[in-house]
């Protein structure tokens, strides 16, 4: 699997024309796979990965979601999010489909007894409001699983409402695969990323030690981490310090050892000394029923320096108006974290993992 993946790999990079004085590099790392991320805040990065990183990273996924050899795991996500070869650590059947196509999918989990569903939290958040789909066309799931952007509550509640059944979680980024897993089902850690995997360590900056509920930047260290990134060439040493990869995620523990994602470091919104995370006013816009998607991000202020503003994509015939929801959030935050202008738009860019395109 591994020398059909390189050739592969290698193979893409020829015909890109970017095979250069770096390919012995390549091949001193054993870099067998070179992912983009998703360019969520910026330019996407070309992230290298080894030979061994990438099975050890497919043993962890294998793991985490008990999977066997007689499983059927069911993509419904970006193929560059859907490794090989943790289907091949684990021995099981792998397919994939459209994440809209909802007739193919029942099809698919029905002919090919499909045990774990992969896929975004788009995909839940439609589903829940699909009519004529039931928990009895999908007898055989054992996970449904999120991944890829952070799972609204409201979106887990819903799921959980019509299916009885909880979404299984779990933070990974391209740089280092899976840290944490939920697999709880206990509804009061619905949203959580998760316990700490095996491997891993983990440490944090800007964290008050003393305060369990604030938050800090996440730094890792452990097995499965990249090799640097290949666009524009930076080697693991010149990107990690003393071994640690700084995430930009905000994340705090609960008392149950739970890690909880805050947002990124880039994307606070900072009011006059203030820290407002987007999360926390679109997880209060998501919660309007006439909501179907929200995007929060701060806007330059003379008097704040920064105040938040957002994008909204209503639901169909929702007749809520832009007075409407802005009364229903700020009604919901203190004043320094008011939201101050709302505009309706017919959709939010993406990226190709369906994650919101903030930097845009």
């Amino acid at each position: 699997m591994i020398e059909c993946c390189r050739s592969v790999e290698m193979i893409k990079l020829r015909q890109g024309g970017i095979i250069d004085d770096r390919q012995p590099a390549l091949a001193r790392l054993k870099i067998v796979s070179i992912r983009l991320s998703s360019g969520t805040t910026g330019r996407s990065k070309g992230i290298m990965i080894s030979e061994d990183a990438i099975w050890w990273r497919a043993e962890c996924n294998s793991a985490m979601h008990q999977v066997i050899s007689e499983d059927c795991i069911i993509y419904l996500i970006a193929m560059d999010l859907a490794s090989p070869h943790f289907i091949a650590a684990s021995g099981a059947t792998g397919v994939v489909e459209e994440a809209h196509n909802f007739d193919a999918i029942r099809r698919i989990c029905a002919n090919h007894r499909v045990t774990h569903v992969h896929t975004t939290p788009l995909f839940y958040q439609m589903i829940t409001t699909q009519l004529g789909l039931s928990c009895s066309d999908f007898p055989w799931i054992r996970y449904s699983i999120s991944t890829g952007a952070p799972l609204p509550a409201t979106v887990a509640d819903g799921f959980h409402e019509k299916f009885g059944r909880e979404i299984t979680q779990y933070y990974r980024l391209a740089e280092c695969g899976p840290v944490f897993v939920n697999v709880s089902n206990d509804s009061s850690k619905r949203g959580a990323a998760g316990v700490l995997l095996p491997g891993w360590e983990i440490n944090f900056t800007g964290k008050n030690d003393s305060d369990s509920s604030d938050l800090g930047e996440l730094l890792v260290r452990g097995p499965g981490l990249f090799h640097g990134y290949y666009d524009r060439w930076q080697a693991a040493r010149d990107v990690l310090v003393d071994g640690w990869f700084r995430t930009g995620d905000l994340v705090r523990c609960d008392q149950d050892g739970f890690y909880w994602i805050g947002g990124r470091s880039k994307d606070l919104i900072n009011v006059g000394g203030t820290k407002v995370f987007p999360w926390e006013i679109e997880n209060i816009l998501m919660s309007h029923p006439d909501t179907e998607e929200a995007l929060v991000y701060g806007q330059r202020d003379a008097r704040f320096g920064e105040v938040p503003h957002a994008k909204v994509k209503a639901r169909s015939a929702a007749s809520v108006s832009e007075r409407e929801l802005l009364r229903y959030v700020n009604e919901r935050v203190s004043i320094l974290k008011n939201l101050r202008k709302l505009e309706f738009v017919s959709a939010l860019s993406r990226t190709n993992t369906d994650k919101l395109k903030r930097w845009e």
